[in-house]
């Protein structure tokens, strides 16, 4: 019995031995078969996850709309790109935009805006007329005084001698005549040829500078308004009655320019609605016309003074000035060699002579108010010495009472330009302009600027 159980378990155990090698030996072989199988499998692609495709040879982008990435202003650049299908992103800059200016400055970098104008001059002080003459180098508005100093360049200083800064320089020639209206200054800049000479604006801070008759001989020069008048020289012409100083105009924005009177013409002087000037014919006859801004409306309003008068034979007017509604000239006595104060209505009519019997021929005359302003002798009779006062200076005449005052008498100052209500002179060392001399004539002062 014992026997048979050992066997039994004998054989139980060489049963279990084969059957787990058995085992083991398809293990193996499913291994073997895995590995090999392995090596040549294909993956097939399934219907959810299908694969990349595999890029092309030679692809052409195409790319998409372009989307800003950071935007341009005046100070940085911007950023933008694009996308192809195929993934690929192009990018590129956005140039600098321009400033954007408000009240002057831009709102981004605060730059200057080269456009905007500030005037010297306060709201309602824009001169309608450039100057009181056509043949000054001065001309005044507002608070400020313009000025061709030393002919080379154009300046400006306030009437109380402060703030004397430059506005605008010339590269060549001589600047011979100024004339201020609204935010332009208007100049005549004389060349060492005709061709170098011309008629130019600027504006009062110096910007802006722009020709508007070139290759011109100018002898006088007034703006009214939107329209500059002159008078041009054509040296050398066979007709010098004809061509000589004969009176011209044109738009204060350039263009064509027009011939309103040909001659010899003189002492341009304007109130807004008129230009006065002389005319001297070719018999040295002289006569006051008036004509429109625009050239329409021309007349004659005084042709030579007529009068039974003896001291009124062979007669010339000289000094035009416009003021009170009334035309003031001075009229020289060829018989007597005396030269007189007259009016006459801008309408024309009868004329009006002023006691006045000066010796010397004065430089100017400019009337404010009831006085009569020039430079020369004050013509007064001295009862004492039996002769005429001989000094010369300043003098202010007062047409009403008929009395004379010498104003300055400092010979060193010589007065010959007036503006608005100032009378100006200069002083010059070594033709170098040294000070201005400026007479208010409404606060009665003298006041010297330095000119550095």
């Amino acid at each position: 019995m014992i026997m048979k159980k050992f066997i039994f378990i004998v054989v139980y155990v060489l049963i279990l031995i084969f059957t787990l090698s058995s085992c083991n030996e398809q293990n193996k072989d499913a291994q073997l078969n895995t590995s090999e199988s392995s090596n040549n499998i294909t993956t097939s692609p399934t219907t959810n996850t299908p694969p990349s495709p595999a890029p092309e040879e030679n692809h052409s982008h195409t790319y998409g709309k372009w989307t800003v990435v950071n935007e341009p202003d005046c100070i940085k650049e911007g950023k933008k790109e694009r996308m192809c299908a195929c993934g690929e992103k192009e990018t590129e800059t956005i140039p600098l935009t321009s400033h954007k200016y408000t009240n002057g400055a831009c709102s981004i970098c605060k730059a200057k805006d080269p456009n905007h104008f500030t005037p010297d001059y306060k709201s309602g002080e824009a001169n309608t007329v450039g100057n009181d003459f056509s043949n000054s180098s001065y001309a005044a508005q507002g608070d400020w005084l313009y000025f061709s100093q030393s002919l080379t360049q154009i300046s400006k200083v306030k009437k109380d001698g402060s703030s004397l800064s430059k506005v605008y320089k010339i590269s060549s020639g001589r600047i011979q005549t100024i004339n201020v209206v609204g935010d332009w200054i208007y100049f005549y800049c004389e060349g060492d040829s005709e061709a170098k000479s011309y008629i130019a604006k600027v504006r009062t801070d110096g910007s802006n500078f722009e020709k508007l008759v070139t290759s011109i001989y100018v002898g006088n020069l007034l703006v009214v308004k939107d329209t500059v008048l002159f008078t041009r020289h054509s040296y050398g012409s066979d007709d010098k009655s004809k061509n000589w100083f004969s009176l011209y105009s044109i738009s204060t924005n350039g263009g064509t320019a027009k011939q309103l009177h040909d001659g010899m013409v003189q002492s341009i002087v304007s109130d807004s609605n008129y230009v006065y000037f002389i005319y001297e014919n070719e018999s040295n006859e002289n006569f006051i016309y008036r004509i429109k801004p625009d050239g329409t409306k021309k007349s004659l309003l005084l042709s030579k003074i007529s009068t039974d008068s003896e001291l009124f034979k062979l007669t010339d007017f000289k000094n035009l000035t416009v003021k009170n509604s009334k035309l003031y000239f001075t009229v020289y006595n060829k018989w007597d060699m005396v030269h007189f104060i007259a009016s006459i209505s801008v309408n024309g009519g009868s004329y009006t002579t002023y006691d006045t019997c000066m010796l010397t021929p004065p430089n100017f005359l400019f009337v404010l108010g009831n006085k009569a302003y020039y430079y020369g002798s004050p013509s007064k009779w001295d009862p004492e010495s039996d002769s005429f006062d001989e000094r010369s200076g300043l003098v202010e005449y007062d047409m009403v009472n008929k009395r004379y005052k010498i104003i300055d008498e400092n010979y060193d100052h010589e007065y010959f330009i007036f503006t608005g209500d100032l009378i100006i002179g200069e002083n010059y060392k070594n033709e170098v302009l040294t000070s201005i001399i400026v007479y208010n004539l409404k606060a009665g002062t003298t006041k010297e600027i330095k000119i550095k």
